[in-house]
Formats: C-alpha cells, structure tokens, sequence
C-alpha cells in the first residue's frame, strides 16, 4: 500500500504546511516489488493497446535495465534524466534507477532546447535516455538500444542499499 504512516507524516497536509521529513524510501518501487514477491503473475500495467505487464515481468525488466544502468556509469546517488515518450517501459526503467541508486528524472519530451539544457545542466545526469539522440554534451542512449542491452542481461539484481543521505531514497 503507498498509503502508510510513514509516507503521511513526510509529506504537508496542506501546501503551505512544509515538508517535514523529504526523506522518504521510493514508495512505488518498494510496492512493487513487494507484489512482484507475493504475487508475479498479477497485471500491474495495461495499456489501451491491450498489452499487459505483470509484477513479475516488471520487476525482471527492470532487473535487467538496472544491469545496463549500471554497465554505462550510474552508480549510487546519480542522476538518469528520461526524456521519451511515454509508454510500458519507463515504467521499469523508472524502478531499475531506484534499484541501481539512481535518481530517476522525468523530463518532459515537449521542452524546448534551452528549458532541457537547463535543466540538465541543474541536475547533472550521468546519463539521458531519450527516444532519439540529441545534440547534448552528456551521455545519452535511446530508449530502443537501452531495451536491447538489457533483453541479454540476467533478470536477476542485487538492489543497492540506501541510506537516510542518499538522494534517490
């Protein structure tokens, strides 16, 4: 459940209330592996086109993209900036981050090049996926190649531990 007594008492009650403990561990990817352990043959996503993921499916994609994220540099505390379009994948990528140590940014795939190199410039990814290369000085891989490298990888991962300092949790 991401409704527990730990994620209340971190976030206001009211937007002028501040944030009282912004520590908090990644509640989504925490859930999921939970039902990903008690129940994988569960669906966790459909989409309209009629596709169906699992928790088992996501938790061994993102197992595998971790293995990826991994391989290209990110480590604890580093940032892995996103920027495509959006479909079933990010969400396992978005896990995989979390169980790398990375911190999972969402860019949006409508900003302008002068909001985006803001922004890259303010988060300092250690790698961006996007859906096609751009012209950026960091690292970058498209989301197709990340899915390819991590279709050879194992499906299973050790996830990084975290601590009350790191970024990501």
């Amino acid at each position: 459940c991401l409704d527990t007594p730990q994620t209340r008492s971190a976030f206001p009650r009211s937007p002028l209330e501040p944030i009282r403990n912004p520590i908090v561990p990644n509640v989504l990817a925490d859930a999921l592996l939970r039902w990903s352990r008690s129940d994988p043959d569960r669906v966790c996503v459909r989409t309209p086109s009629g596709q169906q993921l699992t928790y088992g499916e996501i938790e061994s994609r993102s197992a595998q993209l971790a293995h990826v994220l991994q391989q290209r540099g990110v480590g604890p505390g580093d940032r892995v900036a996103v920027q495509v379009e959006k479909c079933p994948e990010i969400f396992s990528l978005n896990i995989a981050c979390t169980r790398a140590g990375a911190v999972y940014v969402p860019l949006n795939d409508t900003y302008t090049s002068q909001e985006l190199n803001g922004l890259l410039d303010d988060c300092q990814p250690t790698l961006i996926v996007v859906d096609e290369l751009l012209d950026l000085i960091v690292p970058q891989i498209t989301l197709h190649t990340l899915l390819a490298e991590a279709s050879a990888e194992s499906r299973e991962f050790v996830d990084v531990e975290r601590g009350d300092a790191d970024p990501a949790a």
